[in-house]
């Protein structure tokens, strides 16, 4: 499950969040770096379009809160082993006061009965995540490292940066 912004452009401003989770099946398994990555952003565009952002925003807004709690809980139980994942890129230079911001380290809660949630942030030139693991999980212990290597991974499928020579 991922949020889905589902602000409206006046709404750009106002604190705090809006925004709908919505549940994706991301491509996974054995498949080549180059193709998992291009089937996940596939499968993620629809959620940037502004026509199913006014869905979920209209299902927000407008359903009452029983049924929107019997979507998530349908979304989120047990068996389905529901994992929620967050990215957030930060494109402009953060200042609290006069201090400039050099860092974001993300925080992520672990919604009832979601055995694992997810957040990445960039922010300059550094992604930070942020896991939180149900220990029930089974290999939940491993996840960690076989993020590291999933990102080793993915560093050395990397095409070279442009202007660099070989």
């Amino acid at each position: 499950m991922i949020p889905v912004n589902v602000r409206t452009p006046d709404e750009v401003a106002a604190p705090g969040n809006r925004l709908f989770l919505t549940r994706i099946d991301l491509p996974g398994g054995t498949m080549p770096v180059d193709r998992r990555l291009a089937r996940t952003r596939a499968v993620t565009s629809v959620l940037k379009s502004a026509g199913h952002r006014t869905v979920l925003r209209a299902a927000l807004t407008r359903l009452p809160w029983w049924l929107l709690q019997l979507l998530v809980d349908a979304s989120t139980v047990p068996g389905r082993l529901t994992i929620c994942a967050s990215y957030l890129v930060v494109r402009r230079p953060l200042h609290y006061g006069e201090a400039a911001v050099h860092r974001i380290d993300p925080i992520m809660c672990c919604p009832p009965g979601v055995p694992l949630a997810v957040v990445a942030a960039t922010y300059e030139d550094t992604t930070s995540v942020s896991f939180r693991i149900d220990t029930a999980l089974p290999g939940a212990a491993s996840l960690p490292e076989r993020w590291r290597q999933a990102v080793t991974e993915l560093t050395r499928s990397a095409p070279p940066p442009r202007g660099s020579t070989p």
